[in-house]
């Protein structure tokens, strides 16, 4: 299942005129997995597997204690920033491949090809080789 195992690696592939994106073996992705699609500014994406965004959900829902009034706001501001971040849930297909709307692909600048990188719990895909080389040299220079 998508995300049993850390997500690690880095993959080119094309995305298809049906917005169809090819998910990495290395993912663990299987026919049936829901992800979600989720902002991660212009220029890329993030998926996760819709059952991590529930864990996560639920875990921050958890840590609401009403006595700590400024710690409820802290998780409430993470909480909102989930929501709006996320797009969309779709689920992978037979041949490993999932399905993107292509409003959100023309929002975030994707043309015919992603390129993918894994980061542990979720994916991350690129519009360009461009937008993937500038997030690590950013990573590098931190």
């Amino acid at each position: 299942m998508f995300g049993d195992e850390p997500i690690l690696g880095f993959k080119e592939t094309g995305i298809d005129t049906k917005g169809r994106i090819f998910i990495p073996k290395f993912t663990g992705a299987e026919a049936g997995d829901r992800i979600s699609i989720v902002e991660n500014g212009y220029g890329s994406l993030k998926l996760y597997n819709l059952l991590y965004m529930q864990r996560v959900i639920d875990e921050l829902n958890k840590k609401c204690n009403p006595a700590d009034g400024e710690k409820i706001q802290e998780l409430s501001d993470r909480l909102q920033l989930l929501y709006y971040s996320y797009l969309a849930t779709n689920s992978i297909d037979s041949q490993r491949r999932l399905n993107v709307p292509d409003q959100i692909l023309r929002e975030h600048g994707f043309k015919d090809k992603a390129y993918m990188q894994g980061c542990g719990t979720n994916l991350t895909i690129f519009n360009s080789r461009e937008s993937y080389d500038s997030y690590v040299r950013k990573l590098r220079a931190e």
